[in-house]
């Protein structure tokens, strides 16, 4: 999915990494974490990480489906 949004979206910069280990010096206006709030083994860790490459205005996207 990541290849076609980058073909389609080429304006546009996407990141696929691990959520616990992800590294950036880079702020975004956008974090998606697709069905991962579950697979996770630590979510407090993950959303502390997040937050250091979010600024004041980012956006943060989270899905989970519950069965």
């Amino acid at each position: 999915m990541i290849e076609i949004a980058r073909s389609k979206y080429s304006h546009l910069e996407f990141h696929l990494a691990s959520a616990e280990q992800f590294k950036t010096d880079e702020e975004f206006d956008y974090v998606i974490l697709d069905c991962l709030v579950g697979t996770l083994g630590d979510v407090e860790y993950v959303l502390q990480r997040i937050a250091s490459f979010c600024k004041p205005s980012t956006r943060l996207i989270l899905s989970y489906h519950n069965a």
